[in-house]
């Protein structure tokens, strides 16, 4: 994820994560005079054609999915179809998703998707507490 801002002049990254099964991570697009949105959402044809988060999503996944091939050829890496994407709109939001992302990588140990992880009880007991957690934690202020 650090390398997309060498091939998009504007966009940065932000706050990030790469956990063992899926990425966290915010998109900065500083451009007023391109469409940025999801090109499926789009009510007119031409807006389909140039959309910058969807390229640079699919530059990325190209990208990973050529490198990790090219070092594992008997393991064929494969991205799910799509991606989940939300606009951050204020300060408030931009801190709580830092903070989530920035805490993932913690979480794994209880991730449902985790096969070596503990049971499925203390998964439910984890993220119960956890949830009930979140919305009383300050958000996260990284400067």
């Amino acid at each position: 994820m650090v390398e997309i801002p060498e091939h998009f002049e504007d966009i940065r990254v932000d706050e990030h994560v790469i956990m063992p099964n899926h990425i966290h991570g915010i998109v900065i697009i500083e451009s007023d005079d391109e469409p940025v949105g999801n090109r499926h959402a789009c009510s007119l044809p031409e807006e389909r054609q140039y959309q910058k988060l969807p390229i640079v999503i699919g530059s990325y996944k190209s990208s990973v999915t050529r490198k990790s091939n090219q070092i594992h050829d008997k393991f064929h890496f494969k991205w799910q179809k799509s991606y989940y994407d939300h606009i951050i709109r204020n300060d408030k939001s931009l801190d709580r998703i830092r903070h989530y992302i920035h805490y993932n990588a913690l979480k794994w140990e209880y991730d449902q998707e985790n096969k070596n992880a503990i049971s499925f009880e203390e998964k439910k007991e984890f993220w119960k507490e956890f949830l009930n957690n979140q919305r009383r934690k300050p958000c996260l202020n990284p400067n």
